[in-house]
């Protein structure tokens, strides 16, 4: 294997690292928007077959008046 060769696959791997870590924060970014949804009490986190799930409580219009 050669020179160019080489500088192929470290291209390669760089990009495939990059898309590796453009997921990752997307999922991290994903699951901090889920925790302060359920820290603000707009969502719960529920057990559902060995998975854990954040589903979103409907939120009703409280009357307030001033």
């Amino acid at each position: 294997m050669g020179f160019p060769e080489l500088l192929a696959l470290s291209a390669a791997g760089n990009v495939v690292l990059v898309l590796a870590w453009l997921r990752a924060k997307a999922q991290l970014g994903r699951a901090v928007h889920s925790l302060v949804e359920v820290g603000e009490g707009r969502a719960e986190i529920t057990r559902v077959a060995n998975v854990i799930a954040v589903t979103h409580k409907i939120i009703k219009e409280e009357n307030v008046t001033l």
